[in-house]
């Protein structure tokens, strides 16, 4: 067998407009050697996540509606040519392609790669839909015979993007984004790759971080001896959460139980640093209404409570 690797987007109307003449051709020799992998390639990288309005997109990309015309005058004479049906008055959206890719990554594993980049070029050339949308991604799935519960499962997590920007938040880079993931599967097919287009911007340190308050009950100075973080620090939110624990922590062993320490944070671009003023305030009061043990089936629930240190009542 010879291998046919493709590289495209399921957005880009010539990667369906070459898919089109492939399929006809392949058709003329059912006997062909040739197996196909799909390898993901994102037109619009920098697309938001929710995607854009197309008609604004395309009149800002290509400078105006005139512009947006004479780019897809070939567009239209080549589909025609192919006999690619795009219907472009359904089409409303265009969506960031980063899921859609996960989800040809997914087919693959299940060999129905070919079947649902067809699907995918339909529903977005043809029916209009927003492949960017986790629903339309696992009603296509569905229609692929792949598990659509699982596939809306894997699409609603972005475990690894969310570790990779709390790991440049913890450095400082206080305005990280993570622009897009590409996935890639390895030469050698043993092995799955990501590849993360990262803006690091600038690295911010603290700059004066205070504890303040109105309370009658709080002795300012005594909260500000609890503050471990220290101006010129990198910033880390963790040391933040760190802070406010503290300062909360100290508030109720003084029986001040619902104090709460809230990070109010000025930012200075010029310095590069961030002042933080950890504000001591009255909470909600809550309680502990009432506390269930479930799944005992060895002993007594007062047993068992005896281990607690809360009870009904406590705040």
């Amino acid at each position: 067998m010879v291998k046919l690797d493709i590289i495209s987007d399921p957005i880009c109307p010539w990667c369906y407009i070459g898919k089109t003449n492939l399929d006809a051709a392949l058709l003329q020799f059912p006997d062909h050697p040739f197996t196909i992998e799909w390898h993901p390639f994102q037109l619009n990288p920098d697309m938001p996540a929710g995607g854009m309005d197309r008609r604004a997109y395309l009149e800002g990309k290509f400078g105006g509606k005139e512009g947006a015309v004479k780019a897809y005058a070939p567009v239209v004479e080549n589909a025609k040519k192919a006999g690619a049906v795009i219907n472009f008055d359904a089409m409303k959206v265009t969506p960031n392609t980063i899921d859609a890719h996960r989800l040809i990554h997914w087919a693959g594993i299940e060999q129905r790669q070919s079947f649902v980049v067809d699907l995918l070029f339909k529903a977005y050339f043809v029916e209009g839909r927003d492949i960017g949308a986790h629903e339309v991604l696992a009603d296509i799935a569905d229609t692929a015979e792949m598990d659509a519960g699982m596939v809306a499962r894997l699409l609603a997590t972005d475990e690894d993007t969310q570790l990779l920007r709390d790991f440049y938040l913890s450095r400082g880079y206080a305005d990280v984004q993570v622009l897009s993931a590409t996935p890639e599967l390895a030469p050698s097919r043993d092995a799955y790759f990501l590849t993360f287009r990262i803006q690091e911007g600038q690295q911010f340190r603290f700059g004066q971080v205070n504890a303040v308050s109105t309370l009658p009950d709080i002795n300012v100075p005594e909260y500000q001896a609890e503050v471990r973080v220290k101006p010129g620090d990198i910033f880390n939110p963790q040391s933040i959460e760190r802070q406010i624990q503290r300062l909360e922590l100290l508030a109720t062993r003084q029986g001040l139980t619902f104090v709460r320490a809230t990070p109010q944070i000025t930012r200075n671009d010029a310095a590069r640093t961030l002042d933080v003023d950890f504000v001591l305030e009255r909470g909600e009061r809550l309680f502990v209404e009432r506390i269930d043990i479930e799944g005992n089936a060895t002993t007594l629930d007062r047993v068992i409570r005896r281990q607690f240190d809360t009870v009904e009542g406590d705040p």
